[in-house]
């Protein structure tokens, strides 16, 4: 059989595997207590983490606040703060040869006109999420301590992740300024899918060298080829000891060709998708304006299971502008 033939066995049962209802997307009811594990029980009360009856009735709740967003006056907000904050490292990088202590500090100088950028503390992680809780939370001035927040809450539900003091006061402030009920939980929801997946999206679509490709070309190619979120799982419900946590089958999403997983399918492909994409595309147009180019030899993922996730990803940028 020949490779592309394998390739499409292979995304032809990961849909099938995605479409079987009778599997779950969680090994068990996600049990957690409000005042006591806020961060799980968050968890527990997303539609990403539910199944059946439950999981149409608040993905239908996200899919309502995701229709409610006015979409364009958000993306055009992305791209200007994208360039503002380009154009106020240039500035800065322009008057000293060090780079100031804090968020600013990405990357070095080079020759005139040029410094190395490293693209995802900012541009990737905190740009789309605080694009988004700006327009969720427009009575809140600043927004920057709801993005850790966000960052706290997904790293303490990930698999293995206990409970803390801190993870839990992240995500009482969430639940204080976005609600507990359905609307809260389906914004909450959209931010923490943010953080990861999108970071993810923009960091595989910047590792794109190629003369002449925008921002929306190389979006299109992360998705068609570069595998943002590279797995998920899903598991038995008819396990033969229900005291047992069921084995997980592992569904492969990173298969290229005319149907991309990168979104999954099914009951539980991405509500977001859309927005994803066109956050992304927002956040990369002005580094491509600026002749972003990826320094590969510096690009380091971290070590996740389910997203090619750079961790760090130096680029070199000119400091002159965007071409008129």
């Amino acid at each position: 059989m020949l490779a592309d033939d394998d390739e499409q066995v292979r995304r032809i049962e990961a849909i099938e595997t995605l479409g079987n209802e009778t599997l779950s997307v969680v090994p068990g009811p996600i049990r957690a207590h409000r005042d006591t594990d806020a961060a799980r029980w968050i968890q527990g009360q997303m539609a990403r983490f539910s199944d059946g009856v439950e999981h149409r009735q608040r993905r239908f709740a996200v899919e309502q606040l995701l229709a409610t967003l006015p979409v364009v006056p958000l993306l055009n907000h992305t791209r200007d703060e994208t360039e503002a904050r380009l154009a106020e490292l240039a500035d800065g990088w322009a008057d000293a040869a060090e780079p100031e202590a804090g968020d600013q500090a990405y990357g070095q100088w080079l020759d005139s006109g040029t410094m190395t950028l490293d693209a995802m503390p900012f541009f990737a992680r905190r740009r789309p999420v605080m694009s988004l809780l700006q327009f969720l939370l427009p009575d809140i001035d600043d927004v920057e301590p709801l993005v850790d927040d966000v960052r706290a809450l997904v790293h303490g539900v990930v698999p293995g992740a206990v409970a803390t003091p801190a993870s839990n006061a992240s995500a009482e402030r969430m639940l204080e300024h976005l609600g507990d009920g359905p609307d809260g939980i389906a914004a909450i929801s959209v931010v923490f899918q943010t953080h990861d997946a999108t970071a993810a999206l923009i960091g595989q679509a910047l590792v794109v060298d190629e003369p002449g490709c925008t921002a929306r070309d190389r979006v299109n190619w992360a998705v068609l080829h570069g595998a943002p979120v590279t797995r998920t799982l899903r598991y038995a419900t008819d396990a033969v000891d229900p005291g047992a946590t069921p084995a997980p089958t592992v569904v492969p999403l990173d298969s290229v060709g005319p149907l991309p997983l990168t979104f999954g399918s099914g009951a539980h492909a991405c509500p977001g998708r859309h927005l994803a994409a066109l956050l992304a595309e927002a956040v990369i147009g002005p580094l491509v304006d600026r002749r972003w180019r990826p320094l590969p030899n510096g690009i380091v993922y971290e070590d996740r299971p389910n997203l090619s996730l750079p961790a760090r990803l130096p680029g070199r940028l000119d400091l002159e502008g965007p071409p008129s």
